[in-house]
C-alpha cells in the first residue's frame, strides 16, 4: 500500500523522529509504503530462534521467509476483517494523506 503523506502547510516538518517505538518520517509530501504484520504471523519461539542467529542478513532472510509462509490465523484473509482495515486506511484519504494504492 502506498500513501502520499503530507501535514498541513502550517506544520513544520520534523524529519526523522521517534515516539518510543518505531521511527517516523515527517518530510512533507513524501510517498511512503506501509506494511502490516499481524502479531501471530511469526510465533514467539521462532522469533527467539531467529534472534539467536549470528548474521543480520541471515536473520532478515529467515524472518521474511517464515512470515511469507502465512503462519498464524491470517486474519486479514477474512473479507470482513480486511474491509475494516481498508475502511480505516481510507478514512482520512484526501484530508491527511492521499492514498495511492490499496
Amino acid at each position: 500500500m502506498s500513501i502520499l503523506l503530507g501535514p498541513p502547510a502550517s506544520c513544520r516538518h520534523k524529519g526523522w523522529f521517534e515516539r518510543g517505538y518505531l521511527p517516523h518520517f515527517d518530510g512533507g509530501a513524501v510517498v511512503q509504503t506501509i506494511t502490516f504484520r499481524l502479531a501471530d504471523s511469526l510465533p514467539r519461539q521462532l522469533y527467539k530462534h531467529i534472534l539467536s542467529l549470528a548474521g543480520e542478513d541471515e536473520r532478515a532472510r529467515l524472518m521474511h521467509r517464515l512470515i511469507d509462509e502465512g503462519r498464524g490465523d491470517c486474519l486479514l484473509r477474512t473479507p470482513e476483517n480486511a474491509e475494516i482495515v481498508a475502511d480505516a486506511l481510507s478514512f482520512f484519504d484526501g484530508e491527511r494523506y492521499k492514498l495511492l494504492a490499496g
